[in-house]
């Protein structure tokens, strides 16, 4: 029983050794705004509200949001003075930053949108799948703002959409001809 129990604990520690000597030797100290301190592997998951999210990240902003941003970061974001205006968590590695400064957000999103305007990448869909030449996993660059542009071509106006209006009221009239022929099936019917 005692060589059993050590064989357990054996495979537990040689689980958690690779993160431990990930996080003490590799892991870069970068600096980001505070935020609730969270748990070792999940972090801040369970922190992470379900519902009415906006509640939860304003009252995260006065808890965490010190002066200490207001002194340090000024230079990087000069409208972010207020206490409370930016936190961050940090989700299985993956960190985010909440805005709670509607003017900052604006100014970040509209005014220095080459600088923030990128996307994760998403290992599953992208690499795995093939999907990482897509318009909504392309980083932001020369290819996604041509792609971008051929996609507002074809389906980015009313009048190009317009094109599109006797073929969509075709496959609805097919659509549900099909629902009325048998009803059981609708699933199958709107996945076609």
């Amino acid at each position: 029983m005692k060589g059993e129990f050590l064989t357990v604990l054996d495979f537990l520690f040689a689980g958690l050794a690779p993160y431990l000597l990930y996080k003490l030797v590799f892991d870069k100290k970068q600096i980001f705004p505070p935020g609730p301190k969270g748990l070792p592997i999940l972090q801040n998951l369970l922190d992470f509200p379900a519902q009415q999210e906006w509640k939860t990240f304003a009252k995260w902003g006065q808890q965490f949001g010190k002066s200490f941003w207001k002194f340090t970061f000024t230079q990087i974001t000069p409208s972010c003075s207020t206490v409370g205006d930016i936190v961050s968590v940090s989700i299985f590695g993956q960190r985010m930053i909440i805005l709670n400064n509607v003017q900052q957000a604006m100014d970040m999103l509209d005014k220095k949108s080459s600088i923030y305007s990128d996307r994760p990448i998403i290992q599953m869909g992208g690499e795995l799948v093939g999907w990482k030449n897509t318009l909504v996993l392309l980083p932001y660059g020369d290819r996604f703002r041509n792609y971008r542009k051929m996609f507002h071509q074809v389906i980015g106006t009313p009048a190009a959409m317009a094109a599109f209006h006797p073929i969509e009221e075709d496959e609805t009239h097919k659509f549900l001809k099909r629902v009325l022929k048998s009803p059981e099936d609708l699933a199958t019917h709107v996945r076609k």
